[in-house]
């Protein structure tokens, strides 16, 4: 079995930098990260990427902007991430090329199709167990199974996906989890991220 991934994604915090989040994040063990504040402006949000880029770029890891192709592109990230209300993915290729990471997120067989057609890299299938912030209803991780039967990308889950049920995710086929508020949600990021690399790697041994 190949080493399933942990995609971390940063949530704004009042007690908790950014920067402290992604430090903290990439010495925990994960193995890409997103980093999207629809709160920000543009100067902004390349001003903080900036500085996160070179975080994760002293760990390996490879920075994701969400939703932001002109800024991924000026900020020479890794990648951008893409939900169905963003810039349509094909669009996105055509400003960042083809060696850039393009991540689509799908709640359906449908879209998960269309963004392999479309020229994405990875596909973030959900919500599976939590809504929270996305619309529609928690899908549970049987699509994962069906999304993974047809599309042949890397499928991560993500809407809910914690220590608790992660091995259900791992079980239904998927090639890693997206995490939020299990991981930069923590009070202790760095832990919670090594708990969920420990619990990965247990059940993937067994």
């Amino acid at each position: 079995m190949a080493k399933l991934k942990i995609y971390c994604r940063t949530i704004r915090r009042a007690d908790l930098s950014y920067f402290d989040q992604v430090q903290s994040a990439c010495a925990g063990g994960v193995d890409m990260l997103e980093f999207f504040d629809a709160g920000l402006s543009a100067r902004e949000t390349l001003q903080t990427g900036q500085k996160l880029k070179e975080i994760c770029a002293q760990h390996n890891i490879p920075f994701i902007i969400g939703a932001r192709p002109d800024i991924a592109l000026a900020l020479d990230a890794d990648g951008i991430s893409l939900g169905q209300d963003d810039i349509p993915l094909s669009w996105a290729r055509q400003i960042l090329g083809g060696r850039k990471l393009v991540v689509s997120y799908v709640d359906s067989l449908g879209q998960a199709l269309s963004a392999a057609k479309e020229g994405a890299s990875y596909v973030m299938v959900g919500p599976l167990f939590s809504a929270q912030g996305k619309s529609g209803e928690p899908r549970g991780a049987d699509i994962i199974r069906l999304i993974k039967e047809r599309v042949k990308l890397p499928v991560f889950a993500y809407g809910g996906v914690n220590a608790s049920n992660i091995s259900e995710v791992i079980k239904a086929g998927a090639d890693g989890v997206s995490v939020s508020k299990a991981l930069c949600g923590s009070d202790r990021v760095e832990s919670s991220a090594r708990e969920l690399r420990d619990i990965i790697n247990s059940l993937q041994k067994a």
